[in-house]
């Protein structure tokens, strides 16, 4: 005999807070506003008592330059944020960084710069091995990620 269908989720409780900050044409309340019939139709509820918050989800929203849009689902730690903190290296006014990307432009003058000074470095073409056909692009989002209170604990 095949199981009974799932019924509805127990109601679990959550708090909003805030992440990066990114430039947005909403505020931070406007967004968790957007997010709270979503979640209640999964059967999450927000409250502010502090007794009943099983899960905190912090809210990153707004643009970004990116490079790779991907979201991690796995191994999120509290630290991280959306993307790795960008890097500064190689003289360039905006470091560069696998996922986040960075400034093609600097990382191209780099390029040539290195190249000029040693033509037989191994420069050539460092620009586009690191780009790999994924360039820095403008991103508008809202991430949630979501932290078991216990964990965090």
């Amino acid at each position: 005999m095949p199981p009974p269908p799932p019924g509805k989720p127990p109601v679990r409780y959550y708090q909003f807070l805030p992440a990066e900050n990114l430039e947005a044409d909403l505020s931070y309340l406007e967004v968790c506003k957007l997010l709270k019939p979503a979640l209640a139709a999964k059967n999450l509820l927000s409250t502010p008592d502090q007794a009943k918050v099983e899960f905190i989800l912090r809210i990153t929203f707004g643009g970004r330059s990116w490079r790779d849009p991907f979201v991690r689902e796995n191994d999120l730690e509290w630290r991280h944020g959306l993307v790795p903190k960008r890097r500064r290296g190689l003289g360039t006014e905006g470091a560069w960084d696998e996922r986040a990307g960075g400034n093609e432009a600097a990382l191209y003058q780099t390029e040539r710069q290195l190249v000029e000074m040693n033509p037989d470095g191994g420069a050539e073409g460092m620009a586009d091995r690191l780009i790999g056909g994924l360039p820095t692009e403008d991103y508008y989002l809202i991430v949630v990620d979501a932290f078991e209170v216990a964990t965090l604990r």
